[in-house]
């Protein structure tokens, strides 16, 4: 309350135009649906407005408080556009059958506004400390994406396709199975968590893979998923680290293989599968799923971020747990 009434006194003081912008009113701070770092309580919120106005009527402290419409407005007087319903933007059809979908797979372009690959982001959940790198140790072209986690207690830290409304994320078919792969390097183990969007806009944990042992050399990890929930239109996955320790990502893709919805029988075949690889992967953390070696490259990383939204995945979830607001935007970054 003290920093928002700073940010006007201080405004008051020097001249200036403040904009104050409220993403989420909430009670419950920290959950999912309720960013620490995007929200406010009510209480808050309801104390600092009425600070506002009995601040703003006072004349000598020179502070008007307006909306953005309507000082926008006021400037630019009949030439101000009228409100104008908004148009929803075509859906993106999924990818033909064979074809990957994502858009920078080999994460070759870099977002200048991130400084995460174009079309990706960092997410995560849990106490731990991700820290984020660019690295020419690819395991094709001259970019891949290291990940260093410390300090773990729980939870996961993993890069992702943006989860947009189709412009990086890949849409999707109800009831339909893809494979997703991404090559890796990794000195712990890893697994893959997957979310999916409805035709609202709002984001979901989906399911997680069996866990990937770790490998010094690049390996692929794989995974097919169950088929598409009946309100999935998009997709966006990551590999996840879960313990401390470094993780190499590179060649990430997502593709239709043309099998249509899967059986019941072929579901249960590869939730044995991957029963049989998880368990696996705790008996032997050292083993690898594919692996092929290659000349030893020179390291090079730079740091970009410690940031991730909050996207929690694994046994403390539910599948089908909201994650994330609706999205209002199909820009990249």
């Amino acid at each position: 309350l003290q920093n928002m009434k700073d940010q006007v006194t201080q405004a008051s003081t020097n001249g200036g135009w403040v904009i104050l912008t409220f993403h989420h009113i909430c009670s419950n701070i920290g959950a999912a649906n309720c960013q620490a770092d995007q929200s406010v309580t009510p209480a808050t919120f309801n104390a600092f407005a009425s600070w506002l106005k009995t601040y703003s009527q006072t004349a000598s402290n020179k502070t008007t408080v307006k909306t953005i419409d309507q000082t926008v407005r006021q400037y630019k007087g009949s030439s101000y556009p009228a409100y104008q319903n908004a148009v929803k933007v075509p859906d993106t059809p999924p990818a033909p059958v064979g074809v990957n979908a994502l858009s920078n797979p080999s994460l070759e372009t870099t977002n200048a506004g991130t400084g995460f690959p174009d079309c990706y982001q960092p997410a995560g959940w849990g106490q731990n400390t991700a820290t984020w790198s660019s690295t020419n140790d690819a395991s094709t072209g001259v970019k891949a994406e290291s990940l260093d986690v410390t300090g773990y207690v729980d939870g996961d830290a993993k890069l992702m396709p943006m989860m947009d409304l189709g412009t990086c994320s890949p849409s999707v078919v109800p009831g339909r199975t893809y494979e997703l792969r991404t090559a890796y390097k990794s000195t712990a183990i890893s697994q893959f968590a997957l979310y999916y969007r409805d035709a609202a806009g709002f984001w979901y944990y989906w399911t997680s893979s069996p866990w990937f042992g770790a490998s010094s050399t690049w390996a692929d990890a794989s995974f097919v998923t169950p088929p598409a929930p009946a309100n999935a239109t998009g997709v966006s996955f990551g590999l996840a680290l879960i313990q401390n320790g470094n993780l190499i990502t590179d060649d990430y893709s997502f593709v239709d293989p043309g099998s249509g919805t899967m059986s019941i029988a072929s579901a249960k075949a590869v939730g044995a599968q991957s029963a049989q690889l998880s368990a696996a992967a705790k008996a032997d953390p050292g083993a690898r799923r594919i692996g092929t070696a290659r000349p030893p490259v020179t390291l090079t990383k730079r740091v970009h971020s410690h940031v991730r939204p909050y996207l929690p995945g694994g046994a403390k979830v539910r599948p089908g747990t909201r994650v994330l607001p609706p999205v209002v935007t199909t820009g990249k970054g």
